[in-house]
């Protein structure tokens, strides 16, 4: 997260994460010989006009593993859990 500036200490980033849970979204993470390389959120967003979409958000790959697949990799299983959930996917 660092890379697209926000600062994160270890607990504000576990906090987050269990926020977005909380509203019912989910956090996948990409780890490469056991270090975390790419994280990204998908999150169920409900509007009176638009109504209920999936959204794929806060995509982030370490610079030193782009070009890996792992961004892709992301994208596909968020698309994968919210698919179950939601009629529409939007990526932000």
């Amino acid at each position: 997260m660092a890379q697209l500036g926000y600062d994160h200490s270890e607990e504000s980033l576990s906090a987050n994460i269990s926020a977005v849970r909380e509203q019912g979204g989910e956090v996948f993470v990409a780890e490469v010989a056991g270090s975390v390389r790419g994280c990204v959120s998908a999150i169920i967003d409900v509007h009176l006009a638009e109504g209920v979409k999936g959204e794929i958000v806060s995509l982030v790959v370490s610079e030193a593993a782009r070009g890996q697949g792992l961004g892709k990799g992301l994208v596909l299983e968020a698309e994968k859990w919210l698919s179950g959930k939601v009629s529409a996917i939007r990526l932000r």
